[in-house]
């Protein structure tokens, strides 16, 4: 989990590592908890959106639902 005083730099890295890893939807996923961790609820919101349209390609569906409910 990335520290509060360090998380602008993680989502910065998390961005990146999705950016070169297109087809690694964890990696999403991390963004997305990060950036709700940061209060960027509408970003969060854009990267759960695309999990979720992954549907049973991404077998981590139950938690995108979950986080989906909390935004």
């Amino acid at each position: 989990m990335a520290l509060s005083n360090r998380l602008p730099e993680a989502v910065q890295l998390q961005r990146k590592a999705v950016s070169l890893s297109k087809d690694a939807p964890l990696y999403r996923l991390h963004l997305a908890e990060l950036l709700i961790q940061s209060g960027d609820r509408d970003a969060a919101k854009v990267e759960l959106e695309s999990l979720r349209r992954l549907g049973g390609r991404f077998d981590r569906q139950a938690e995108v639902t979950t986080l989906l409910a909390r935004l």
